[in-house]
């Protein structure tokens, strides 16, 4: 087997012909997250703590203060008008409490990954479509009993993959990015690099310690709730419906092929004028949270 190139950051590039080498360059590139260097290992212990039920804001709010430029950023989501607070958040206890630990959770990973900052490589419209998911998969949640929190950090990371693998495939994956994500993307993908962006972000949270549930969710993000698919729960169907949503607001409209999926998803939990409603109150909520976010 030849040795396939590496990108500037050391990830393999995942242009390969052969799925056995396919295989083996997905699997480096899973492994790579094990061994995230310096200030990414302190995110990855924010994002495990914000899971854990006994540890105290006080104390969670000690282990971000060890990244200032995550804590700064922490600051910043929580001021920005999309939790519409009046008076300015101060403090990192103050400031987790507003977004809420699962936000916590979701910003230390996508940091810890270089998706935000000055540094990221991700483009301007991955976070616009991220937070349009995260919105409309939280307003959706609601009407299928999954709880808002987490479906508000699955739908922000429903893509992580397509980040992963724009870091791999700098060359080719660009190109796709422009394609509407669905399940002919997810062909693409698979014929492409051995792997869809669904499962390569699956597989890359669980790897960091995201709950199943959460990577359930992530896996599902474009197939939950159909036939002839594995039945998921109420959080996979809400983060897939966000999906739905965020892409019709891209489009201008829900169209019928749009609706009827929602519809089936939800088990006719939301009708059209639901899918509308929440499609316009996720696009006025998610234009303050994606500037926030990059």
């Amino acid at each position: 087997m030849t040795t396939s190139p590496t990108t500037t950051l050391g990830v393999p590039d995942l242009r390969a012909t052969d799925a056995g080498e396919r295989h083996a360059l997905v699997a480096g590139l899973l492994e790579d997250l094990d061994a995230l260097p310096g200030q990414q290992a302190v995110l990855l212990r924010i994002a495990q703590l914000s899971d854990d039920e006994d540890c105290s804001l006080s104390a969670l709010a000690d282990v971000c203060a060890a990244d200032p430029p995550y804590a700064a950023r922490l600051l910043s989501l929580a001021n920005s008008s999309y939790y519409g607070r009046r008076g300015a958040v101060t403090s990192l206890s103050g400031g987790i409490n507003v977004i809420g630990r699962e936000a916590v959770r979701c910003l230390a990973l996508t940091t810890a990954l270089g998706m935000t900052g000055a540094k990221s490589t991700v483009p301007a419209q991955f976070w616009s479509r991220a937070a349009l998911t995260a919105s409309a998969s939280q307003l959706v949640a609601r009407s299928l009993g999954a709880p808002a929190g987490d479906a508000f950090c699955g739908g922000l990371l429903a893509d992580v993959g397509q980040a992963l693998l724009l870091t791999a495939a700098p060359d080719s994956y660009p190109a796709l990015m422009t394609q509407r994500c669905g399940a002919d993307l997810l062909a693409v993908e698979l014929e492409a690099y051995g792997i869809g962006h669904a499962e390569l972000g699956a597989l890359a949270m669980s790897r960091v310690g995201l709950p199943d549930v959460l990577c359930e969710a992530i896996g599902g993000h474009h197939t939950a709730g159909l036939d002839g698919e594995p039945v998921l729960g109420a959080l996979a169907r809400s983060v897939h419906a966000g999906s739905i949503l965020a892409h019709a607001v891209d489009a201008g409209e829900l169209d019928e092929a749009a609706l009827g999926e929602l519809v089936v998803i939800t088990d006719g939990a939301l009708t059209g004028a639901d899918g509308s409603r929440i499609l316009l109150q996720s696009a006025a909520a998610a234009a303050a949270l994606a500037v926030a976010l990059m």
